[in-house]
């Protein structure tokens, strides 16, 4: 089971970092492949900056599978902090925990363009 605390502890630890240079990011990077990964960063930070050399060598090794909002964890920083998910092969689902203050369950990913499906939307189809 996965331990968010333990999450936020390593990404304490490895804090502060920057869109061209996370630590935690590069340990991912350096270890083997595995089938999934679990990581604590920068709120929407993977989808924004591809164009950086660290993230676009991450997703070129791993596939994003979800993002969840962790708020401001941190009491010693404003910004907003998510966990993400990311697995090693392609998928066409994107779990998230809240949009517009609306809990949903997954999006469908089609090229760039997301399809978000809700729980009460689920329940109609």
């Amino acid at each position: 089971m996965l331990d968010i605390l333990q999450c936020l502890e390593k990404r304490k630890q490895m804090s502060p970092f920057s869109i061209e240079k996370d630590e935690l990011l590069e340990e991912i990077l350096r270890s083997p492949k595995k089938d999934a990964v679990f990581f604590i960063t920068l709120e929407g930070l993977l989808l924004q900056g591809a164009e950086h050399e660290q993230i676009s060598r991450f997703l070129s090794c791993y596939h994003l599978a979800g993002e969840f909002s962790l708020g401001r964890p941190f009491i010693s920083s404003e910004s907003h902090y998510s966990l993400v998910y990311a697995v090693p092969h392609k998928t066409d689902k994107y779990k998230t925990s809240v949009f517009n203050g609306i809990t949903y369950e997954s999006k469908t990913m089609v090229g760039c363009s997301h399809a978000l499906v809700s729980p009460a939307a689920s329940a109609r189809h």
